[in-house]
């Protein structure tokens, strides 16, 4: 039997729907969060396009399920909304799906059973513009005569950007598979890639819970399906007359690491096993809230940097239906912090000429202060997959190189190492680190920087050393920082950049 991505992808219950009148659907899939699922609801009854759509409301089920309430919040805000979708439909499930499978779920309805033609899934806990949903369409309208391998597209993408960036910026597109949040996908993409999500599902998702999913097998028959894929969907350009988008996402890398294997990444997986991208914008339009839920805290919220990102409105949003897509760029990798902390911070290093610095979180910092160092080496801890992506990517930009390593250890060049590292294997990991490796500096952004700051307090007593601690004005470092004997604050706090401290010990 041939494997699924070598099937035609049409079937003919999804061509005898095809020739019907133009349908779409919004998907607002929800469990027990009322309060971020407000805001989202509120957010997408302000885009206008939502009058042409139908609103679908899929609230999880099970014994801590609160339909009731999901459905009192439903009819209040659709009271005050701006523009009211052209029908509305919610379906509370009896049992708990779990994410996983309640998002396969979704699709299934509404592509398999319901018959539409596009559908927009979004999860409740993410704010957006009010052109998201014509956005996110005329992106669509605007790859699909222009590129083969266009499969879905999303108008959120991570940026830390300036609003003076953004605004120079929001014509630009690119190929990423990052944060499957508020994307609209097309019926013919999703009967292309639903045989490996229903496999997953029949396989790792019935009678557990999604968290308790077997990794172990699931990583197996990934490899085993990578192993039978194409290494390029490039030459398979099934379409004469129409480009390719790239660059391919590199699924082999990311799959030989220890991920998640959720739904949202085996989606991405078939995406790229039928040689389709999602196209999504530099800028982002939509906004993160939800800090707690089955992915996330509070502390890994912040983490990966999502409290600190801002949504911007663009009104010109209305009217683009141009778009330029580019790949990815060192330029997109920016420190996230005020231009005058930038120079501070750089004045300090030029100062102290550090032979060897450890970064704990790495991103925008690491490829600016490193390139810039006037002697020695930065090295960087990171345990988000798709930051340590973004630095190599970036960093392959700036130099012009056009492959990418991917193993634990990453040399991105002879100044930059970066290092892949869970949050649960830190503690390890740093023994043998301070141990084996004489560092002169620590910058501390990331991780969970109170057992940090609290290992280089006694690492360093003794010892020689600074501890560059980021966003130190936050109540829960102070008990930590009083354990070094020096302080001195190289930046004040201000707004959600926390400030910058200098510590180190006598």
């Amino acid at each position: 039997m041939n494997p699924f991505w070598q099937r035609p992808p049409a079937e003919g219950a999804y061509q005898a729907r095809a020739t019907m009148e133009p349908s779409t659907a919004v998907a607002v899939v929800a469990y027990n969060r009322p309060h971020y699922f407000r805001l989202t609801l509120q957010s997408l009854l302000t885009n206008a396009d939502m009058a042409d759509c139908d609103l679908w409301i899929f609230l999880d089920g099970g014994p801590r399920a609160q339909h009731d309430r999901h459905c009192h919040l439903v009819e209040n805000v659709l009271r005050s909304a701006e523009f009211l979708p052209r029908r509305v439909r919610i379906l509370p499930q009896r049992e708990h799906l779990d994410c996983g499978r309640h998002l396969i779920q979704v699709r299934r309805h509404l592509f398999d059973e319901a018959g539409y033609q596009w559908v927009y899934v979004f999860e409740d806990d993410m704010l957006v513009t009010p052109h998201y949903l014509g956005l996110c369409r005329r992106m669509l309208d605007w790859a699909e005569p222009q590129f083969w391998n266009v499969g879905a597209v999303q108008a959120y993408n991570a940026c830390w950007l300036s609003p003076e960036e953004k605004a120079a910026r929001l014509d630009s597109v690119h190929a990423a598979n990052a944060h499957w949040w508020g994307y609209l996908l097309p019926a013919r993409t999703w009967f292309q890639i639903r045989q490996l999500l229903y496999a997953y599902e029949a396989n790792f998702l019935l009678g557990r819970a999604y968290h308790r999913r077997d990794v172990g097998r699931i990583q197996r028959w990934v490899q085993a399906l990578i192993s039978d894929a194409p290494l390029s969907s490039q030459p398979r350009q099934p379409q004469s007359g129409k480009g390719w988008l790239g660059p391919e996402w590199d699924y082999r890398s990311y799959f030989a690491r220890d991920t998640s294997l959720g739904q949202d990444a085996i989606t991405a997986l078939a995406l790229a096993l039928v040689g389709q991208q999602k196209l999504v914008p530099v800028v982002n339009r939509g906004l993160p809230i939800g800090r707690k839920g089955i992915h996330m805290t509070a502390a890994s919220f912040r983490r990966h940097g999502l409290d600190s990102m801002r949504l911007d409105l663009f009104e010109s949003d209305a009217r683009r239906e141009n778009f330029v897509a580019e790949a990815p760029t060192a330029g997109e990798l920016r420190p996230y912090m005020r231009r005058d902390e930038q120079q501070v911070l750089s004045q300090w290093f030029s100062a102290q000429r550090p032979r060897r610095v450890l970064e704990f979180g790495a991103g925008g910092s690491s490829l600016f202060f490193s390139q810039r160092l006037i002697a020695g080496q930065w090295w960087s801890l990171e345990s988000c997959d798709e930051w340590i992506e973004r630095v190599l990517h970036a960093a392959a930009d700036a130099r012009g190189d056009q492959t990418l390593a991917s193993s634990a250890a990453q040399q991105a060049d002879q100044r930059l190492t970066l290092l892949a590292c869970p949050a649960a294997q830190l503690p390890e990991l740093l023994e043998r680190l301070l141990a084996d490796v004489e560092f002169d500096v620590f910058v501390v952004d990331g991780y969970d920087r109170p057992f940090v700051l609290r290992r280089l307090a006694a690492h360093l007593t003794g010892r020689s050393g600074h501890v560059l601690l980021h966003d130190f004005n936050r109540a829960e470092y102070h008990t930590s920082i009083a354990a070094f004997a020096y302080r001195e604050q190289l930046t004040p706090p201000s707004g959600s950049h926390q400030g910058w401290l200098v510590l180190r010990q006598p």
